[in-house]
């Protein structure tokens, strides 16, 4: 029985390290998750441009896509790269035919926080959305 009482505190400090361990890793990842958020909402089919002046903004500002894409540093995991989205655009009747906006990928948030602070609220007039890879 005496064994057992010393046993105690040494099941309790291990329990609670254990269990702190376990809030900081929790609130760690919640972190990251909201930091890490999407912006990834289509514009409604009102507000996207379509697929020939989003062509013309594209083609004029290649090299600010170069740019972005080189925030990424490698074309391997963690890369950053543009692309043209069309919501069914490429299909005749179907959700915003003929329209489309500009998706971002990228890897880690200082990757997105320099590609927000390198585009601003649109990129050259186009809308445009973020996604985490």
């Amino acid at each position: 029985m005496a064994g057992k009482r010393k046993d105690r505190p040494i099941v309790f400090i291990v329990t609670f390290f254990v269990l702190l361990a376990a809030i900081m890793l929790g609130g760690y990842m919640f972190k990251d998750y909201l930091e890490m958020q999407n912006d990834a909402k289509a514009a409604p089919c009102v507000g996207q441009p379509t697929l020939e002046a989003l062509e013309k903004v594209i083609s004029e500002h290649g090299d600010a896509i170069a740019d972005i894409e080189k925030m990424g540093g490698s074309v391997t995991w963690g890369g950053v790269y543009v692309e043209i989205q069309t919501p069914g655009g490429k299909v005749e009747g179907t959700r915003c035919e003929g329209r489309g906006d500009v998706s971002i990928y990228y890897g880690t948030k200082a990757q997105r926080d320099r590609i927000k602070a390198y585009l601003g609220d649109s990129f050259f007039g186009i809308p445009y959305r973020m996604h985490n890879i």
